[in-house]
């Protein structure tokens, strides 16, 4: 069992330590929202969850623990494709409302790209996107499912001897 710091784990203005059993109801509740489709729920829990927890546990013990647990239901045959796939576009929705939009800037001599290489499944890559332009970076984001030999040549483009 991993023990999370209350710094780790809380806001900084949240003096208390959240009780495993009471982190582990909240997860089940998120999945469950998921799971129902319900958009409206979702924003208000979701805004609930943003009064005690920071993006980063947001994202890193909700969704992305949710959206794998809920594809291991697909998998079993307890749960229909078409919730895995709504599951995962609420969860870009929720990713993009978390982070603020901030006008991200090239910086020079700096270049960060962003690729999903042959698949359509962008989650992660949203996520990474938005955090580097809440960060001030303005990453260079390729097309959706680019194979990896197009991405080669896009790059010499980008990076000339």
């Amino acid at each position: 069992m991993i023990f999370l710091d209350s710094k780790y784990f809380l806001k900084p203005e949240h003096n208390f330590f959240v009780s495993m059993l009471d982190f582990t109801h909240l997860f089940n509740e998120f999945e469950g929202i998921l799971l129902s489709l319900n958009r409206k729920k979702l924003k208000e829990f979701i805004s609930n969850l943003e009064n005690q927890y920071s993006s980063k546990i947001i994202i890193n013990e909700f969704i992305i623990p949710a959206l794998e647990h809920i594809g291991v239901l697909w998998e079993s045959g307890d749960v229909a494709l078409s919730q895995v796939y709504m599951s995962g576009k609420l969860c870009e929705e929720i990713i993009n409302e978390i982070f603020p939009k901030v006008e991200a800037v090239e910086i020079k001599g700096l270049k960060i790209g962003i690729a999903v290489l042959e698949d359509y499944h962008t989650l992660g890559m949203h996520i990474i996107n938005s955090f580097l332009r809440t960060s001030g970076i303005k990453p260079i984001v390729y097309e959706i499912g680019i194979k990896v030999n197009s991405l080669i040549d896009k790059e010499r483009n980008f990076f000339p001897k």
